[in-house]
């Protein structure tokens, strides 16, 4: 009998947009370094930009050995973004990341998923067991929270590393996609999104996800963001140095991902990118 026939499944849906074909690629491997093996894991690629390139994509997944029973699926969406849409609207990579994030949840049919950035890569031995450990009744989803500078809701999960309750998302209607506009905090919604009354936030990707959860009397835990740009965390950084870009997320005290960010015009061999990809390899050689 086939022991993997009794393992509950995750689903990880990564959302691919122009550059992120080798970044896909590297994100994949580092999850492979850091399972536990207690779950079966299938990726699901998802893309919806016509400067994807699939062949390019397929080979460079073909390339990855799964470990086990896990399985890698490219998902395309039957309307891709345009060059002339991206070229129209600076806000195309919000409305491209929220709908593609919407298309792989609603193709998800196991109790867990997870949507991830293809520019992230994880760091924690065994995070697959810590993340779903944190799911219950209430809290329906885990994951990565933005910092004060980023002008966003802050104290709950994002949309750049997070693991969910499948079902659950789906029965309160959640979508990811943004709803692209500038609010400010008052009274009455201040507990919604963790901000100070007068501060002024951008409701991005994923932003409908506090507002939901509260509607809903519902929760989500959050990984904390720690970086050298985050001056108050600067005495918790184990990941980052100064010499690199991006952030890492912390779940009681140890980081479980890392983030570099703006890979849709950070190639993958260029400077920023080589160092924080260094730097992947050096801790997971070290630590894992």
């Amino acid at each position: 009998m086939d022991i993997s026939m009794n393992k509950e499944k995750i689903q990880i849906g990564i959302p691919c947009g122009p550059n992120s074909e080798r970044y896909a690629k590297h994100l994949i491997s580092s999850i492979e370094r850091t399972l536990t093996g207690q779950y079966s894991i299938e990726y699901l690629i998802g893309v919806n930009h016509v400067l994807v390139n699939l062949p390019l994509l397929d080979e460079l997944l073909g390339e990855i050995k799964l470990k086990n029973d896990n399985t890698a699926h490219i998902i395309v969406d039957n309307n891709m973004i345009s060059v002339e849409q991206t070229q129209a609207s600076n806000t195309w990579v919000s409305n491209a990341h929220g709908r593609c994030a919407d298309m792989l949840m609603h193709s998800m049919s196991h109790k867990y998923g997870m949507i991830v950035d293809s520019d992230c890569a994880f760091l924690m031995k065994d995070w697959d067991v810590e993340m779903v450990s944190a799911i219950d009744d209430k809290n329906i989803i885990i994951g990565s929270e933005y910092g004060h500078d980023d002008k966003k809701y802050m104290k709950n999960a994002n949309v750049i590393v997070c693991l969910f309750d499948v079902n659950k998302m789906k029965e309160i209607k959640f979508s990811w996609q943004p709803e692209l506009e500038h609010i400010t905090i008052d009274e009455e919604n201040k507990h919604i999104y963790n901000r100070k009354v007068g501060e002024t936030i951008f409701l991005d990707t994923g932003s409908r996800l506090p507002k939901k959860l509260y509607e809903n009397g519902l929760s989500s835990k959050y990984m904390k963001l720690v970086s050298p740009r985050v001056s108050e965390t600067a005495s918790e950084i184990v990941f980052m140095t100064n010499e690199i870009r991006g952030e890492e997320y912390h779940l009681n005290g140890k980081p479980v991902a890392t983030h570099l960010g703006r890979s849709s015009y950070r190639i993958f061999d260029g400077p920023d990118a080589k160092k924080w990809r260094k730097r992947v390899q050096e801790w997971l050689n070290n630590n894992i």
